[in-house]
């Protein structure tokens, strides 16, 4: 009693004209900041709002000493309760809460791309020509990053009962009640993720298809241009047939016109795409080069009653076949790591092929991870696709004169090797 006697005559003074002049304050003897807070709340004229019973009792913690000088009512509350409490002082009332309702937005949408495609197909029969059906890469969204997410957060706040949380993908919000610390806590947490997030990458890429002569079927010699560029090749690389090569070479200053000049030397080099894609940190991006190819499946429906009724009608599908890129970048400081897939896929022409039933294709694969230094390029190779063609030779004049040219020509059946060359440039875009 002489403890909070001598304390209440002690900042009486210093709580004047309705604690408009620098408080002062000192005790040597233990004391809670509810009993602290109830003395300014007295002489100042305010009313005390304290939000539950939880508030309450955290109040009441004792410190062993306080001493505060010159310091206006704001500064003196913030000194008491900034550390573990919420609080807000309008007019004459000051509101007190242990916990507090807060809503954070993380905007990031979670997206799998797969090389693969899927084929969408609409009915078709004789009277109805204007459906199509297309050829969609797949889309699989998943709710991992969502989940983790949750697991990482609910490890902050270690799972108290006093603390709620409510992660939503759908709105890509983060509900959250808890005490101040926590909720500090948290929200660095996830400025610090989105800050991450939401970097960029621009992706320069020249796509290049090289038809190797009869001398470099094996593909291009990457250590050649290691010889003369002085660039360090490493990495090797596994194609779908299981052989393995030296295919990834990366240089910060490699000109591509010099690049080209190389290639050239294995055979006949012809630019497929020059694409440029600004890609958010760890998202997936799909480019893809080629042609689709559609068929159609006949169906009949037997159809009884009084009698029997056949209706038949044809389902239009389509495959894809070309070229499939896709690309995840994931920064570090000045380094980006990029997670490539690449697959080339052909249309493989048959006359055995049964009806009913998709074209056969043919198709190769390459999975990457690499990492580049901001600025810097790499160049992806060694993906050899092989097809066969028919090359004709016929004598001039004689060989186009109907029923008697193929006297004067030649028909040979020729394989010709294709190596599909990537130079990657990445960027890191603030």
């Amino acid at each position: 009693m002489n403890k909070i006697l001598f304390l209440i005559i002690y900042i009486s003074f210093s709580f004047s004209s309705l604690c408009k002049n620098p408080i002062n304050m000192a005790s040597a003897n233990e004391i809670s900041i509810l009993e602290i807070i109830s003395i300014i709340a007295n002489e100042c004229k305010i009313s005390l709002i304290i939000e539950d019973d939880l508030t309450k009792k955290n109040l009441k913690y004792k410190i062993n000493n306080i001493y505060l000088k010159n310091k206006n009512i704001n500064e003196a509350l913030s000194y008491l309760l900034d550390t573990k409490f919420f609080w807000d002082l309008e007019g004459n009332s000051l509101k007190i809460a242990y916990l507090k309702d807060s809503v954070f937005y993380f905007n990031y949408i979670n997206t799998e791309r797969s090389l693969e495609n899927t084929l969408t197909s609409k009915s078709k029969d004789d009277k109805n020509k204007n459906d199509k059906s297309e050829a969609n890469l797949k889309s699989i969204d998943s709710n991992d990053f969502w989940q983790n997410l949750e697991t990482r957060l609910n490890k902050i706040i270690n799972k108290s009962k006093k603390h709620l949380l409510i992660v939503d993908k759908n709105t890509g919000s983060v509900f959250l009640r808890a005490n101040k610390k926590t909720s500090k806590t948290i929200e660095n947490y996830l400025k610090s993720q989105k800050k991450k997030l939401h970097l960029q990458v621009l992706i320069e890429m020249s796509i290049y298809n090289v038809s190797l002569n009869d001398n470099h079927q094996s593909g291009v010699n990457w250590k050649l241009l290691q010889d003369v560029q002085s660039f360090n090749i490493g990495g090797s690389l596994k194609i779908a047939n299981g052989k393995t090569t030296n295919n990834l070479s990366v240089g910060k200053d490699l000109s591509v016109d010099s690049l080209v000049d190389f290639i050239n030397i294995f055979g006949k080099t012809s630019s497929l795409s020059n694409p440029k894609l600004l890609i958010l940190n760890n998202q997936p991006a799909v480019i893809s080069i080629g042609d689709e190819t559609y068929y159609k499946i006949k169906k009949s429906t037997i159809t009884q009653s009084t009698s029997t009724i056949i209706k038949s009608n044809e389902e239009v599908f389509s495959v894809f076949s070309g070229i499939l890129i896709s690309i995840t970048p994931s920064i570090e400081n000045d380094i980006i790591i990029l997670k490539i897939n690449q697959t080339v896929s052909n249309i493989k022409e048959t006359n055995e092929k049964p009806d009913n039933m998709p074209p056969n294709k043919t198709r190769n694969e390459i999975s990457t991870v690499i990492k580049l230094k901001d600025k810097q390029k790499a160049i992806l190779g060694g993906l050899i696709s092989k097809n066969d063609i028919i090359q004709t030779t016929s004598l001039p004049i004689l060989g186009s004169i109907p029923l008697i040219s193929y006297l004067f020509s030649n028909n040979q059946l020729k394989t010709i090797s294709n190596e599909l060359i990537i130079v990657i440039e990445a960027r890191i875009v603030d």
